[in-house]
């Protein structure tokens, strides 16, 4: 298969996809796709809704941050919004190269875990190339994200739940255990877990479907709820 089916296949034939990666373990296609949508989703932000107000809503968010932030004197205020805001959108359009860097830790644990754990004998390119191309997924929320901010006025934007398509949205995002927990029932999420696990099952015979996809999704809710991905 060539970089261009694999990616097309990942979203109507995802079994031909994962097991083509066995020949192929090659997965910079797929993170030069992410991270230019990544960098779409980040422009649109800065324009639609300013990182000053986007890190503002987030201080807000929190009741003990918000009354902290209440009691500073103005000025200190405005002065904390303008670093955050730096600091946010350095992080922002550095998204390529952290998406590299989160991709390639999380293909590292998961590599522990079934090799050590199922005896999997996968190798780090199998897993990064499974964890990339799983990742495609997360393009169709962006645009998803990015349209909305197009069509409605952007007052309500959370930037740790830009999209409505988890139940982190039914509860109080104060309540950071709880907000965690619920966003992890994601329907992209899901998707993307779904994908690794069949990536996982097709690249090592010793792995079945069902038992790779209830490892993967049990460390997903726990690095959420560890704060890691929002």
């Amino acid at each position: 298969m060539s970089e261009v089916q694999r990616v097309a296949c990942t979203f109507y034939d995802p079994g031909r996809t994962m097991s083509d990666i066995a020949r192929n373990a090659s997965w910079w296609v797929p993170w030069v796709i992410v991270s230019i949508v990544s960098l779409l989703f980040v422009f649109t932000v800065e324009k639609r809704v300013g990182w000053d107000q986007a890190i503002e809503r987030q201080i807000m968010k929190n009741p003990k941050t918000a009354e902290q932030f209440d009691r500073m004197p103005a000025e200190q205020r405005e002065k904390a919004l303008e670093m955050g805001a730096k600091i946010g959108k350095g992080f922002a359009y550095g998204s390529p190269i952290m998406i590299l860097l989160a991709t390639a830790i999380i293909a590292g644990v998961l590599l522990g875990v079934f090799n050590f754990g199922f005896g999997a004998q996968l190798k780090f390119m199998q897993m990064m190339a499974i964890s990339f191309y799983a990742g495609l997924v997360g393009i169709i929320k962006s645009l998803l994200a990015i349209a909305t901010l197009f069509i409605i006025e952007p007052d309500g934007f959370q930037l740790d739940n830009p999209l409505a398509s988890n139940l982190g949205v039914l509860v109080d995002s104060s309540n950071k255990f709880l907000f965690r927990f619920a966003s992890s029932f994601d329907i992209f999420s899901l998707w993307v877990v779904g994908l690794m696990a069949l990536g996982v099952s097709r690249n090592s015979p010793k792995v079945k479907m069902v038992p790779a996809f209830i490892t993967i999704f049990v460390l997903f809710v726990l690095a959420k709820l560890a704060g890691f991905g929002g």
